[in-house]
């Protein structure tokens, strides 16, 4: 099965997510022939798997639980265009303040992963808390309006906390309507295996 571990998103995200979604596409209707990800779907990815044997995962779920990783707090996001808005290939929202937590949080993660010889991911690519709001399928330009306004949706929401008590892994399974993501295991930040 293909899995990956992740920090869930929270409500008052998932709440902000959609307004922005809304404020780009209210403005320019284009926007929502994009492939937007479903709200049931958004995560913080800490590390991608891939293909793994069910053995391997809870090998990987048991070593989580050793984490010695206290239980910490991001404040909401900022809104990120990748590369720039005439050429947008991705909108994130990306996470600030508690980032060096996560980073570290991160690079547990990715140690466990690596020492079952499961990490996918690049192990130089830095980690940067965030969530895919949406992918275009080509670079496009996103209207100035469109920006500002999803960027007031964004400001409205600082000030806001986020906590991250957990790390949960998730299968994932391609279909035909996109990825659905399954929940495997919820393993606490401090977890029991720590001492």
């Amino acid at each position: 099965m293909r899995c990956f571990v992740a920090l869930d998103v929270p409500d008052a995200t998932l709440q902000l997510a959609q307004r922005v979604r809304a404020a780009v596409t209210s403005i320019d209707g284009d926007w929502q022939a994009e492939k937007w990800v479903d709200l049931g779907n958004l995560h913080v990815t800490l590390a991608f798997l891939g293909e793994v044997d069910d053995s391997d995962v809870s090998g990987l779920i048991t070593r989580l639980g050793f984490n010695a990783i206290r239980p910490f707090a991001l404040s909401m996001p900022s809104l990120w265009v990748h590369p720039d808005p005439n050429r947008v290939s991705m909108l994130w929202l990306r996470y600030g303040g508690g980032v060096a937590d996560s980073v570290n949080l991160a690079g547990f993660v990715r140690g466990c992963a690596s020492d079952s010889g499961m990490l996918q991911d690049s192990p130089v690519r830095r980690f940067v808390p965030h969530v895919t709001l949406v992918r275009t399928r080509k670079g496009r330009r996103l209207a100035d309006e469109a920006l500002s306004t999803a960027r007031g949706e964004v400001e409205r929401s600082q000030g806001q906390i986020v906590s991250v008590p957990s790390i949960k892994v998730f299968s994932s399974s391609l279909g035909r309507s996109g990825p659905t993501y399954k929940e495997i295991a919820t393993v606490p930040l401090l977890g029991s295996g720590s001492g």
